[in-house]
């Protein structure tokens, strides 16, 4: 999949909100650093949802919701 600039432009705006972003370059500086915690999810299911984030991957054979979510996403 190609990016456009709306794309870009959308990546650019959420990317603060999920990760910790260098100041200078404006890139996501380390993906393990999530901002994003479920008060309502399981640790279980908080630690598939930091997976995610962290990697971009998701197992085909994993039922829970975020990866089966994920991976309907992608697909878009």
């Amino acid at each position: 999949m190609t990016e456009d600039d709306d794309v870009r432009g959308l990546k650019t705006q959420i990317e603060p909100c999920i990760w910790d972003i260098n100041p200078i370059s404006t890139k996501v500086s380390d993906k393990t650093k999530i901002h994003i915690i479920s008060e309502v999810a399981t640790e279980e299911d908080n630690e598939t949802f930091h997976k995610i984030l962290e990697t971009g991957l998701s197992s085909e054979n994993a039922t829970d919701n975020y990866s089966i979510n994920y991976r309907f996403l992608k697909t878009m």
